[in-house]
């Protein structure tokens, strides 16, 4: 193994070689007195990997820690032996034994090898590297978890970070650990730290599991206690999502669970890569970014579901009348001063400084009326008195305008949630792709309402 810090630690140790001659005058008591300075020196070294003594039938890796040193090791050499301890069980094992009782605050070996096989799924190799990361990454990582338990925040910031290279990744940052300090700057495993990646670690599984068995009640159990449902409408965007998720692993990816690495993980914030096969397209793969944090006191899977707008959301109605139509033959969103006219009156403004001639002969101009403004490609006649064309954009700002499914500016951001819960993740823009154009619509929210919807297309 290579292990360096950014100090680029250079201690070495050299060994003394015994003149021959003199052996044949040693007696008995004297070799055992040396061979106890030996071993004692040896224990005493600031590498962990001086414990180390081969034995061929010990374990799998043929390494077995057999002498256990009572002084305390140094954040390197905690760090270390984790990266020793995710070989196999038998090596866990005897790193839990090897490291002072008074550095692992009450620790059991229970939890030490939960914990092991927790960091253990985001390092695929064995570890040929240990870096300490710099202030600018430890930086980051303070940051994923503001927001979480103030105890941990407190921790990561007296917390040493490393990341751990495997033969595998070598190319990788590495996968980052935690060794955590004490007032007086010793190094130590915390419990709280330890307990809480077990946690996370023990929700990601049960996550991935109800998903795999497209079991909508377990599901709904554990994403309800991140959510807390306080009322009827947000039990009802509970359901939705647990139904938009299930649908979205069952019809519009293939995924397995040999696909999911673990890209890190500390109390309280976690994040997955997934990669996948499109539905629509086996030979079409997708790389998704799967993220778990806490957020007052709760656990949240921030799973970016694409949502695809409904149908029903390409119209545009006002008192009950259509006045956006989507037409399925040609693909376009109709609009015309005949319809806007005789529902919504004189439109505010459209007139020479509104209206533009293309390259190609068509007019592009924009008619503004209460509440909506249209920018169409299309023509203008009589003196910009009739106009009809394709619809490129629709800015709606006022409640009496409502897309097909009822959806309004002016409703409660639950609403929205009803009907895309993954809006938020969409980062509130839903499309709907057709053979020659796309439309979105955009949402626009501010203090929990839904204040703007723009409709555009791509003509």
């Amino acid at each position: 193994m290579i292990f360096r810090t950014q100090n680029q630690m250079a201690n070495k140790t050299r060994d003394e070689n015994v003149p021959l001659e003199g052996k044949h005058r040693w007696k008995t008591p004297v070799l055992v007195i040396i061979v106890v300075l030996i071993i004692l020196s040896i224990v005493g070294c600031d590498n962990v990997l001086a414990k180390l003594i081969p034995q061929e039938d010990s374990s799998p890796d043929g390494l077995t820690l057999s002498l256990v040193s009572e002084r305390s090791m140094s954040s390197l050499e905690l760090a270390h032996s984790l990266a020793l301890a995710v070989r196999s069980d038998r090596s866990a094992e005897s790193v839990y034994f090897s490291i002072p009782k008074v550095q692992t605050d009450d620790l059991d070996d229970t939890a030490f090898f939960q914990f092991i096989q927790a960091i253990k799924r985001g390092i695929s190799g064995q570890v040929t590297e240990i870096i300490s990361i710099n202030n600018e990454e430890k930086e980051l990582i303070l940051a994923s978890l503001e927001g979480g338990n103030p105890s941990i925040y407190e921790l990561a910031q007296q917390s040493d970070f490393y990341a751990l290279v495997d033969e595998d990744n070598s190319n990788n940052p590495g996968f980052i650990i935690a060794i955590q300090k004490d007032e007086d700057g010793s190094a130590y495993l915390d419990q709280d730290w330890i307990l809480g990646i077990i946690t996370l670690d023990n929700y990601m599984a049960l996550y991935f599991e109800a998903i795999d068995d497209n079991n909508f009640n377990a599901l709904h159990s554990l994403l309800a206690g991140g959510t807390n449902p306080a009322s009827k409408i947000e039990e009802d965007v509970l359901i939705a999502r647990c139904q938009t998720t299930l649908a979205y692993y069952q019809n519009s990816i293939e995924a397995e669970k040999d696909q999911i690495e673990l890209k890190s993980i500390y109390p309280g914030y976690a994040e997955v890569e997934q990669f996948a096969a499109l539905t629509s397209n086996l030979n079409q793969r997708v790389r998704r970014t799967i993220r778990f944090k806490e957020q007052g006191n709760s656990l949240l899977a921030i799973d970016p579901v694409i949502e695809t707008l409904s149908h029903q959301d390409l119209d545009v109605k006002v008192g009950g009348e259509t006045i956006i139509a989507f037409d399925e033959d040609t693909e376009e969103l109709r609009v015309s001063s005949e319809t806007f006219d005789k529902i919504l009156g004189t439109p505010l403004s459209h007139g020479n400084d509104t209206c533009f001639r293309t390259a190609d002969g068509r007019n592009v101009f924009t008619v503004e009326y209460p509440g909506i403004i249209l920018t169409v490609l299309g023509e203008c006649t009589d003196g910009h008195q009739k106009w009809s064309g394709v619809l490129t954009r629709a800015e709606i700002s006022y409640s009496n305008f409502e897309m097909g499914s009822g959806l309004s500016p002016g409703l409660h951001i639950n609403e929205l949630y009803l009907r895309y819960p993954f809006a938020r993740e969409n980062e509130y823009l839903l499309q709907r792709q057709f053979e020659e154009v796309t439309i979105t619509l955009a949402v626009q929210v501010e203090t929990g309402y839904i204040t703007k919807l723009t409709l555009t297309s791509d003509y």
